[in-house]
């Protein structure tokens, strides 16, 4: 009896032991599972100014977070408590994570890029960028995905205690489940969800400009006789990295040369932190009645034909919002990858080398340009989409301009490595804009150059910056320069004498810019809006 007695108190012994090692099993697993929603809540509740729904509405602040958390233990519970039939588990991890943990970690992943909380800025990047960039985005975050898919492996095959496995219960999460999906705000979720149906209806929008009829009659110009404009999209560049304002590299060696062609604007502002919205922005202007059109459409009706080259292409299968833009001009190339995508023979060219072009460097738009420069058509305006300083940095210059090397003045080493590649990108683009601006000086004609940044670009180069965040002003901060030939100058000297380059300038209005540089103008359309304007 001794022993049967001491084998009875083991076994309970022992049952206690393993109970106690299930509940400390669940607890874990309600923690790692729910561990991107609770960084996201204390994300809110410790950075309220970080989300833009409190931002407009304080009062809603403590509803929507008690709601979040609420959605969060009602799921939780379901998932480990009652979901003891396969089906039911497996319907639940896939509700878990579509509605929950698949959005907060986009939310994680845009606070660690931009700074604030998911926002349709960042959903329009997202269905804006293709397979190169994505693969890009997923090598530097890597050891985070990478705990993502141990976290969801673990949830699938993890079996914690299920004390309440009976059809009561059962009933009981059924209803809990259901009022936590429909009757809680879950903000990251139906942010992606609106972000993606406006971005449907931005490219059905886009399609609308470049299928409308060209003609806008009644502009009028103030020029004669053969002229050309060009307009530069830069790319990822911030204005304090260049010489030109101020800083203390040479990173513009060729615009100090030409230092009095060119005009500096000193104050000008993104309007948006990523490309597609940014560039989007630039094109387009609206009429005194409030309708919308494309700077191509106004250019074309005006008599002018247009160009579009870009080392920025396709998404996988599908054209994004700037590549529509660029295929509403008369002639247009993208060359970023192995395929060029072009819009006629003449603009199929060949390389010698062709390893350079694949390089993806920017300097292989020069060849397309030249070609447009020898069009016969006696007013032109040409755009070109640079690469830039898109990450990664090293990739966007050859060999030979990597001029610049490691300082002393930076306090991390690896991050002084970083402006180094940064600082000679922009040196390389330096040389892109003076190849330009000699090709256009060779023709004689009546022409002037636009060259601005879609965006700035973060580096992480102070002791401050905690974050890669395009919330600081080294996101926003972009170069904006005008250079004007010989030509030109003569032919509007009093034009140019009421530019202020101190202006403050948001990128938004750059299409009533261009229209007024080419010195076009229209009754309905308001060029208070360029930068040029007195007004």
């Amino acid at each position: 009896m001794t022993g049967g007695g001491y084998s009875q108190k083991t076994l309970q012994l022992e049952q206690k032991s393993a109970q106690k090692h299930n509940r400390i099993s669940t607890l874990i697993s309600f923690f790692i599972l729910g561990l991107p929603l609770f960084v996201e809540t204390a994300l809110i509740l410790n950075y309220p100014e970080a989300n833009y729904v409190t931002r407009l509405y304080p009062s809603c602040f403590c509803i929507e977070t008690v709601l979040e958390l609420f959605a969060i233990s009602s799921l939780l519970y379901v998932l480990f408590v009652t979901a003891y039939t396969k089906i039911i588990r497996i319907i639940s991890l896939f509700l878990w994570l579509l509605i929950l943990y698949i959005p907060a970690s986009l939310d994680l992943i845009c606070v660690r890029i931009t700074g604030t909380l998911i926002s349709n800025d960042f959903m329009w990047a997202i269905f804006n960028t293709h397979l190169r960039e994505t693969l890009l985005i997923i090598q530097e975050y890597f050891v985070f995905i990478l705990i993502n898919l141990a976290i969801i492996v673990y949830a699938f095959f993890l079996k914690p205690e299920r004390r309440y496995q009976n059809k009561k219960y059962s009933i009981y999460a059924a209803i809990l489940l259901a009022c936590s999906i429909f009757g809680s705000d879950f903000q990251s979720f139906n942010k992606i969800i609106s972000a993606f149906s406006a971005h449907v209806e931005d490219l059905k929008d886009i399609d609308r400009f470049s299928q409308m009829p060209t003609e806008i009659n009644g502009i009028q110009t103030k020029s004669k006789g053969k002229q050309t404009y060009v307009f530069v999209i830069g790319e990822s560049v911030d204005r304090k990295h260049m010489g030109i304002y101020g800083y203390n590299r040479q990173t513009t060696p060729n615009f100090e040369k030409i230092r009095d062609e060119i005009f500096v604007f000193k104050d000008v502002t993104t309007a948006h932190v990523f490309t597609s919205a940014a560039v989007t922005s630039m094109l387009l202007l609206q009429d005194n009645s409030k309708k919308i059109y494309s700077c191509i459409q106004f250019f074309k009706s005006a008599g002018f034909k247009t160009f579009w080259f870009s080392n920025q292409g396709k998404i996988d299968s599908f054209d994004n919002s700037v590549m529509r833009f660029g295929k509403s001009c008369d002639e247009y190339a993208f060359i970023h990858g192995k395929n060029v995508i072009y819009s006629s023979e003449n603009y199929n060219l060949t390389f010698e080398d062709e390893q350079r072009r694949l390089k993806l460097w920017d300097e292989n738009l020069l060849k397309y340009f030249e070609k447009a420069l020898r069009d016969s058509a006696e007013k032109k305006l040409i755009v070109l989409h640079l690469k830039g300083s898109h990450y990664p940095i090293d990739m966007r210059y050859p060999p030979e301009f990597a001029k610049f090397s490691l300082t002393q003045k930076y306090h991390d080493r690896t991050k002084a490595h970083g402006v180094c590649l940064f600082d000679n990108s922009i040196l390389y683009t330096d040389h892109i804009l003076n190849e330009v601006v000699k090709n256009l000086k060779k023709s004689g004609e009546t022409s002037a150059l636009l060259y601005l940044s879609d965006h700035g670009h973060d580096i992480n180069d102070t002791k401050e910056c905690v974050l890669i965040a395009r919330t600081w002003p080294n996101g926003y901060e972009v170069p904006f320069v005008v250079w004007v030939s010989e030509k030109y100058r003569k032919d509007n000297a009093e034009f140019i004498n009421g530019w202020n380059i101190n202006r403050k300038y948001v990128t938004d209005k750059t299409a009533y810019s261009l229209i007024n540089l080419a010195r076009l103008s229209h009754p309905s359309f308001d060029l208070s809006n360029s930068i040029f304007s007195k007004k």
